[in-house]
């Protein structure tokens, strides 16, 4: 994902990029890059740099998974969107929950992944970010490939990759073109699956972003693997697995089991080479399970299931039913009701060869009955992600025609403000040519102190403001009333001071609105901001516009 922010200090950027630059190099390293951006967060704190924070925790979370911090990286993206929501950093809280999202993915809950890419997928058309809305749009069409909704994961990835080819991001675009390939070959379209993941890698490769080219080149070879050209998948499975080990991907366990499963289908002809050959990827997948616990159990069951198939078929009984038994009590363990029912026909597979009946029916008929669990407990995950999907877009409709409707008031607040500073400009003019004319032809001592008190206050004695507090209590409701509740200290007019720069009015146009000296009204300036307690390097206009 390209980094995208905004409002944060200078020297917190420099970092950051840097940081994100030597997690990428693989002849650096993530840990190095994660040691830059610890020195990026202290810099932020020090400079009081919210945003800074923001960005920091979030990208630090993303080394914190790489290198297998999973609990960490969740709580570094927690306290980032936590920060976010506190400032209204609505580019902070669409990266936090597209991050977060993915917790929910890797447990199954679907509809709480939704939830969060939806809700991301508005704050960055609310902050205008095409780059984040395209990574919103590529999640919600993951989410309904995961429930088997093909023709909405084909509408929302086809609206992702528009977007970033728009945008000429041609590593987002292998990215989507990865994802839109496996909704083709859901769908049957298998031309057009292998056409889109073969760009997928020429993209990559064009964009140079090593961690990328691994993914695609893994993506190819289990292509390739699906579309049985087994001798062009092994060879680009090879070059996938030299690729993701030295960027230290964990799509290295990927191209094992390409590898492991394209010479077990050799192995299924009688192929003895092919069957070690097998076993030995196979091996290498469950030792890096072995290193790494962080990978998901599903992860593990399906591998002890692929090599204890690849044992049955060499007539190695025992250790085939050893892998399937394994796989089954790691999935009753963990509630993986997919990977206990491949597990309980496996069994029921063995136990029919080894021709005991009552066994296998045994396994037979809980391999039946997780059938059902499945399809009862998938056809609701599914319903519960549309409700949710519908629910939260019907939210968002009724939000935008407020937003819309907040807009107008505001413009029409906009407008009203910019006549009055117009008639105030004018009668400003118009007081001084009074004055020129009162000193060129003296009129009696009393009429012309009286007429020359009277001009003084003109100006700022036509502006009607009970017709602005009525616009601007329209336009800004909670404004007024959250201001004195947090600062009682304010007077009435440093009060009124705070809604004209609510408005992002100049310290000119704010004095000749209330008949004051540019010097009186920067004097109040100072005395708000102390009763706030603001530090330096926090502007006033946006303090008050986060209100």
């Amino acid at each position: 994902m390209p980094y995208v922010s905004n409002g944060v200090h200078p020297a917190v950027l420099k970092q950051i990029l840097l940081g994100i630059e030597q997690a990428n190099t693989p002849q650096i390293g993530v840990l190095t890059g994660y040691e830059t951006l610890k020195q990026a967060l202290q810099n932020a704190e020090k400079l009081s740099d919210s945003h800074g924070k923001c960005d920091c925790y979030l990208v630090m979370a993303r080394c914190e998974r790489r290198l297998g911090m999973y609990q960490k990286a969740i709580q570094s993206a927690t306290r980032s969107k936590v920060i976010s929501l506190r400032i209204g950093y609505k580019i902070g809280t669409c990266k936090a929950n597209l991050f977060l999202g993915h917790k929910y993915v890797d447990e199954g809950d679907y509809p709480g992944a939704m939830q969060l890419f939806l809700l991301a997928l508005a704050d960055a058309k609310a902050s205008q970010q095409r780059v984040l809305e395209s990574d919103a749009q590529h999640e919600i069409g993951d989410i309904y490939y995961y429930i088997g909704d093909h023709g909405l994961a084909f509408e929302h990835q086809s609206l992702a990759l528009e977007i970033t080819r728009e945008l000429g991001d041609e590593a987002n675009q292998s990215q989507i073109l990865g994802c839109l390939g496996s909704t083709y070959y859901e769908r049957g379209e298998l031309q057009q699956y292998k056409t889109v993941i073969e760009e997928s890698v020429q993209l990559a490769r064009r964009a140079g972003t090593p961690f990328q080219i691994g993914i695609t080149l893994s993506n190819l070879a289990a292509c390739y693997e699906r579309l049985a050209e087994y001798e062009l998948s092994v060879q680009i499975a090879q070059q996938a697995l030299a690729q993701n080990r030295q960027v230290q991907s964990r799509f290295e366990l990927k191209d094992l089991t390409t590898l492991g499963s394209c010479y077990f289908e050799k192995a299924k002809h009688g192929d003895d080479g092919a069957a070690e050959l097998s076993e030995k990827f196979y091996t290498e997948a469950i030792q890096l399970l072995d290193r790494d616990p962080n990978f998901p159990v599903f992860d593990r069951c399906n591998t002890l299931s692929r090599m204890g198939s690849l044992y049955a078929i060499t007539g190695r009984t025992e250790e085939a039913k050893k892998c399937f038994l394994e796989s089954l009590e790691l999935a009753k363990t963990h509630g993986i009701l997919l990977k206990q029912k491949d597990a309980e026909y496996l069994l029921y597979e063995i136990y029919k060869g080894l021709q005991k009946a009552d066994v296998a029916l045994t396994h037979f008929e809980h391999f039946h009955k997780l059938n059902e669990q499945l399809f009862k407990e998938s056809s609701d995950v599914r319903f519960r992600t549309l409700q949710v999907a519908q629910l939260l877009t019907e939210l968002q409709h009724k939000s935008e025609i407020a937003s819309q409707r907040a807009n107008n008031l505001e413009q029409q607040l906009s407008n009203s403000t910019l006549q009055l500073i117009a008639q105030t400009e004018l009668l400003s003019e118009l007081r001084d040519g009074l004055l020129q004319f009162i000193h060129k032809f003296p009129l009696p001592d009393g009429a012309a102190k009286e007429l020359r008190e009277r001009l003084k206050t003109l100006p700022c004695k036509a502006v009607d403001w009970e017709k602005f507090d009525t616009q601007f209590k329209a336009a800004h409701p909670e404004f007024t009333k959250k201001l004195i509740e947090k600062f009682p200290a304010l007077s009435p007019t440093e009060l009124r001071i705070c809604s004209l720069l609510r408005m992002n009015l100049k310290s000119e146009d704010i004095a000749r609105l209330l008949c004051l000296s540019a010097r009186s009204v920067e004097f109040h300036r100072y005395n708000i901001r102390k009763k706030l307690g603001l530090k330096t390097d926090q502007h006033l206009p946006n303090v008050l516009g986060a209100l």
